[in-house]
This record gives structure tokens, sequence and C-alpha cells, in this order.
């Protein structure tokens, strides 16, 4: 299981890639995300402003290790 949390808190598509796949998800109004049953390996996090919001980049993780 992976719990993030980015901040300042608000509704963002949160993508996990982990080798070649992606898993994709919506945090919630405080910025808060969970993916369950994670696989180990290589990992990255994008963020980018959910549709419909104000606009802003995305933020693209360095690799982690899961």
């Amino acid at each position: 299981r992976l719990d993030g949390w980015a901040a300042p808190g608000a509704h963002l598509d949160v993508e996990l890639r982990v080798g070649d796949t992606s898993r994709y998800i919506v945090a919630d109004e405080d910025g808060r995300f969970v993916f369950e049953r994670v696989e180990h390996g290589l990992a990255q996090l994008i963020l980018r402003p959910a549709e419909g919001s104000d606009g802003g980049h995305a933020v693209i993780t360095p690799a982690i290790e899961l």
C-alpha cells in the first residue's frame, strides 16, 4: 500500500508508474491519496491538476524503490 499527501491540498490526478504499468487515482480535497496492493520495483508519481481546475503544472517525482 502506498499512502501519499500533496501539499497544499487540492484535487489532483495522481499516476503511479511501476515498471511498464500505470495506475490512476484522484487525490481528495486535502491532497491525500492511497494506492492499494502496490508492486515492488522502481516507481514514479506524476501529480497533475485535476480536470476543470485552475491549471498549474504536473509534478514528476524522481524514481523511488518500492
